[in-house]
């Protein structure tokens, strides 16, 4: 069962350094992984309460449901094409010293 150990870490990686979908996606894996091993007796529920508790104050967007209903998904879509991603540090030009 060790490497379901493994598979249960890489899956609690993968949550958090995923965004959107992705990481939903991954939560899904990670929660299905965990009942697996509290089943199968390599996990103990409380030490799985506390990888999921983890998650939600790390990425709390994560445990949030995507809407459904094609107005809402439209809405999301006009936000994202809209919108400009933010920018990092590195992607911010550099002020130059004027004379």
């Amino acid at each position: 069962m060790e490497s379901l150990r493994q598979r249960v870490y890489e899956a609690k990686v993968a949550c958090e350094t995923s965004v959107g979908n992705t990481a939903r996606e991954k939560l899904g894996e990670l929660r299905g992984l965990l009942r697996l091993g509290i089943s199968h007796g390599s996990f103990q529920k409380q030490e799985a309460q506390q990888i999921m508790e983890y998650l939600r104050l790390l990425k709390p967007e994560i445990f949030v449901e995507e809407p459904h209903d094609v107005f809402s998904r439209l809405a999301a879509w006009l936000r994202n094409f809209f919108v400009p991603p933010p920018r990092t540090a590195s992607q911010q030009p550099q002020q130059r010293q004027s004379r």
